[in-house]
């Protein structure tokens, strides 16, 4: 058969005039798009917009005859459609009317598809037809059996309403017969759910030259005032304006006709009766649930004028041909900018005798639809807005398909099953990791261990990388690997060159150490993160801020609580006028208006994090890359007009504040929630094999530099000492390369100094600001001194005792006692219940008091430092190691079942340095028995916290020894049992 190119010599192309019908500028422009595509193209789609009434419908006609089709196959969105489609090709009366053919034009051999193809048989006795049209449902019904036609049935496939071409029914027809010209036609190519209509967008008739052309009129909205309404008094009134409307315009002589519209069945049912019982409008309702003959038979009432209008439910708004439908009464709202603008199309043509503008009645909303234009907005000017929408939407598309072109194919066909997908459809969350280098080498290749490269692109002119990597592993509960887990991760690189910075997109791992690694593969090695005060610019311009999620971090890492988060609306609010010299600036999440007026949100973290709020196409990616860019290379000052004003943010440094140290360092937060398991090995024998908190983390206070810290790790019987540098990071200082690890998750065990890296210690100074994410410093708190004359002070006579108060538990000088040796007399003399001494590694502390009252157990927890000499005094240096270990102990009093735990494994060990009252039994006082006897009780544990520190002097606390002493107090005092700083020291 070949009906098609033997009457492609026929067709003819008259030009519409005022005097004589012909093909409008669209209908032009659309056919010789199409032809010039496939001189060059033969299988590559081609996406055809057109908007409603500018004559889509005869340049799908056309087509067949100008592509010299043999069989064609029309796919339709509807019932209603198809029978029209079917009635305009089959008799060419379009087409024959503005001279395309002559009258006497024989037309096609056509089969309109009523029923299911179940059957090969089906499918065969399409071979009898010129075109084939009909409904995916019905085309597709049987290829889930198996079903499936021969793959060159049709030489050419057109779609139309091409927008439902993503769903599966929809591409399953299309992709069966792979090797056909394929056409798609829609006047809106976008989806509410962003799924890519895939095919070359060949041309575009913009809505814009469908108003000038004369093809679109003017739409206007007719606001309905319903504040406090009822949804039922609400109608009322939209049905009471909509026939007053209707009467004004039969008044005038205008030929025109309603469309009431709604979402719900039963809502269409309660509409019918409204407008029966307030208004003498004759309407009928069709919906899905109507068989097709009852609404053909109801469209054809409302063509020969027997109704006054019919009332939807999600009809009509494709491919439906009754111009004179002029009125539309919007009871419920589209929430689809592709649905609004179809539905919105129906009402604005212009190709009908006797009709005017259209005109819309809907209650006064705010409902955003599209780029936060207001269409429900009393005084919008709908033809402007309606232009705007698509045009937009159209030039995305265009940008869109122009980025996929310049993205070079770095795999080969045999490399890659996924070579035939289009960048247009990688949709990545709109989150970045920055970072400031002069380094970018496009061309790298990344070796993720684990991970197999299926996909690989990149953009020079861009500047851009896209890599999609599959990861495959067996479950963790499988011994065998007949299982497998599959993952798929998404990797975005751009560099802007002009500023210097390098934005990096992961879907999977975020790590600082993994971001390393995966830049490091493009030839990044100097680089820099965007700190904080730089990060915070990326607020600039936003107007009508309001924050729902914000983290303060608390400037004295002593306090209880290290980090607040408020979340909720209107968060900012939250923020008491006292936080701001509490706490800096953690993280913070907002949305706000930029200066388009266009609604944003926008977050931004420490470790150069930034991010959106929602998944966004690669152009809207690289634009936010940009957008960010301008912003924190800008030398503006933010001010949101917020309380968030009042928190100042954490200040970037390269070395240790002037005459300042570090006293003590403390885990992540993050370490803390999870304590992870550890695996230490030297020099092949593994020295530890258990949390991580069960290690001491211990400060060098003998070694000092302005750009270096150095500590260490102490465990049972080793010490593995550290460093931690501003420009080098952090460092193992063993000469024999230990292996150290720690387990992060699913069989993961990484490497020690990459754990710290992604989770950096913070490090208190003696000014009591603290460091944290490296190299941010939080400023000190503003807080009141320590109180040396109230209750948690004791002072001790130590040369009552006849105390070298420069030896702490060993060699003290000739004829006189080391310290720990007097405090067990102090608190043997007090009668505990029990007494316990435990000085070693890994201790809670070097003496621990237990005493049972009536309803609680009285804990106290002491820790020793010897003076430096055996002078009393006002030196800082004195109480640097022993606030440290007052802190640090606070870790096993969170709850009853971690001090058990403790004690326990510390009752278990022998381990003393010294004997104290003769022997190295760790109880001095009871026995191992009554401790469990005691502690078999469900009585609350109440615990105080003591430092001994003999050097120190009552009368003689100068303001900074004070003030490290209160940052120590509160800290204790702020944690989850109340506990109490007590301290045992001289008088003078």
């Amino acid at each position: 058969m070949a009906y098609f190119s033997n009457n492609y010599k026929n067709l003819r192309f008259p030009k519409a005039t005022a005097e004589n019908p012909g093909l409008r500028n669209a209908q032009i422009g659309a056919i010789h798009a199409i032809g010039q595509h496939f001189t060059l193209h033969d299988t590559e789609p081609a996406l055809v917009v057109m908007p409603t009434g500018s004559g889509k419908t005869a340049v799908l006609t056309i087509a067949p005859f100008l592509l010299q089709a043999r069989r064609v196959l029309v796919i339709s969105s509807s019932k209603l459609v198809r029978g029209q489609i079917n009635e305009k090709i089959g008799t060419l009366s379009t087409l024959k009317h503005i001279g395309v053919f002559a009258k006497d034009h024989e037309a096609p051999n056509i089969k309109e598809i009523k029923s299911m193809l179940t059957s090969i048989e089906d499918w065969g006795e399409l071979t009898n037809y010129d075109l084939v049209i009909g409904l995916p449902q019905s085309l597709s019904a049987g290829f889930e059996d198996g079903i499936i036609p021969p793959e060159d049935l049709f030489d050419l496939v057109l779609v139309d309403e091409a927008h439902h071409k993503p769903a599966d029914t929809w591409s399953a027809i299309v992709e069966k017969f792979r090797l056909a010209k394929k056409v798609f036609f829609t006047a809106t190519p976008f989806r509410r759910d962003n799924k890519e209509i895939k095919g070359t967008l060949v041309y575009s008739y913009p809505l814009s030259s469908a108003y000038s052309d004369g093809i679109f009129g003017e739409v206007g909205y007719y606001a309905v005032n319903a504040e406090g309404l009822t949804q039922n008094e609400k109608d009322i009134l939209i049905a009471q304006k909509t026939e007053e409307i209707f009467q004004v315009d039969r008044a005038a002589g205008l030929d025109h006709f309603i469309m009431v519209r709604t979402k719900l069945k039963n809502h269409a049912d309660e509409l019918a009766r409204i407008y029966k019982e307030n208004t003498n409008l004759n309407l009928k309702v069709i919906h899905s649930s109507h068989t097709y003959g009852h609404i053909k038979s109801t469209i054809k009432k409302l063509e020969r004028g027997e109704l006054d209008g019919i009332i939807c439910v999600n009809m009509l708004a494709e491919g439906f041909d009754f111009p004179n439908l002029k009125i539309g009464a919007i009871h419920e709202h589209h929430k689809s900018l592709a649905v609004t603008l179809q539905f919105i199309g129906r009402f604005a043509r212009t190709n009908a005798p006797n009709i005017g503008s259209a005109k819309f009645i809907a209650a006064e909303s705010d409902i955003a639809v599209g780029q936060n234009q207001l269409l429900y907005q009393d005084g919008s000017i709908w033809s402007e807005i309606i232009v705007n929408l698509s045009e937009q939407a159209i030039a995305d598309i265009q940008e869109n398909q122009e980025l996929n072109q310049r993205f070079e194919d770095q795999l080969s066909e045999a490399e890659s099953e996924f070579s035939e997908l289009s960048l247009t459809a990688v949709n990545p969350y709109s989150h970045l990791k920055i970072f400031r280098t002069q380094e970018f080498d496009i061309r790298g290749e990344i070796d993720i261990p684990n991970q197999e490269i299926i996909y690989h692109r990149i953009s020079e002119e861009d500047n851009a990388v896209v890599i999609i990597t599959k990861e495959s592993f067996k479950p963790r509960w499988m011994r065998v690997d007949d299982l497998q887990n599959v993952n798929f991760y998404l990797y975005i690189l751009h560099y802007d060159a002009n500023r210097h910075l390098l934005y990096v997109h992961s879907s999977g791992e975020k790590s600082q150490s993994f971001y390393e690694d995966l830049i490091y593969f493009f030839g990044v090695d100097e680089y820099t993160i965007v700190h904080k005060e730089d990060l915070h610019k990326s607020l600039h311009g936003l107007r009508n801020i309001n924050f729902f999620n914000i983290g303060l971090q608390n400037r004295a890492i002593q306090s209880g609580e290290s980090y607040k988060i408020i979340s909720g609306s209107a968060a900012h609010n939250g923020i008491k006028a006292s936080d701001g010299r509490m706490y800096s600036n953690g993280h913070v999440q907002g949305t706000g208006e930029n200066e388009d007026g266009n609604k944003i949100t926008i977050g931004y973290s420490s470790g150069s994090k930034v991010w959106g709020s929602s998944y966004i196409d690669l152009r809207q990616f690289i634009a936010f890359c940009r957008f960010v860019g301008d912003k924190i290379s800008s030398n503006v000052r933010v001010v949101t007009n917020t309380g968030l004003d009042s928190i100042p943010i954490p200040k970037v440094i390269n070395q240790l504040p002037e005459n300042e140290r570090v006293y003590f360092a403390d885990w992540n937060t993050d370490t803390f929630n999870l304590n992870p398991l550890t695996l230490f090995n030297v020099e092949d024998q593994t020295i530890f094999d258990s949390r991580l908190l069960e290690l001491d983390l211990v400060i060098d206070y003998d070694f000092y530099a302005i750009d270096e810290v150095r500590f260490s790790l102490i465990g049972d019987g080793f010490e593995i000492p550290f460093s931690y540098s501003f420009s080098d990071g952090y460092n193992s200082l063993l000469t024999n390369e230990p292996q150290l690890y720690v387990h992060t998750g699913d069989g993961v065990m990484e490497d020690f100094i990459k754990y710290l890296t992604d989770h950096p210690l913070s490090f208190s100074l003696t000014d009591l600001s603290t460091i944290v994410n490296g190299n941010e410093l939080i400023g000190n708190n503003d807080q009141l001194p320590f109180n040396p004359n109230d209750d948690s002070v004791e002072v001790i006579d130590w040369d009552g005792y006849n105390t070298d108060i420069s030896k702490e538990y060993k060699n003290p000088s000739e004829g006189r006692r080391h310290i720990h040796d007097v405090l067990f007399e102090i608190l043997a003399d007090k009668n505990p219940q029990i007494l316990i001494y435990d000085h070693g590694t890994g201790e809670i502390g070097d003496y621990i008091t237990i005493n049972e009252t009536e309803r609680e157990i009285h804990i106290e927890i002491y820790h020793v430092k010897a003076a430096d000499n055996e002078d009393t005094g006002d030196r800082v240096s004195y109480l640097y190691e022993v606030c440290g270990q007052a802190e640090k102990s606070l870790v096993w009093t969170k709850n009853r079942s971690s001090f058990l735990t403790k004690l326990h494994k510390r009752l278990e060990k022998t381990d003393n340095e010294v004997q104290i009252n003769g022997n190295q039994s760790k109880v001095k006082i009871g026995t191992v028995k009554q401790i469990q006897t005691i502690f078999g009780t469900d009585k609350v544990l109440k615990f105080d916290i003591a430092i001994v520190q003999p050097g120190l002097s009552q009368n003689g606390l100068s303001e900074k020894l004070s003030h490290l002493l209160a940052a120590t107090d509160d800290y204790i005092r702020s944690n989850a049992n109340n506990e109490r700083l007590r301290i045992l020291c001289s008088e003078n």
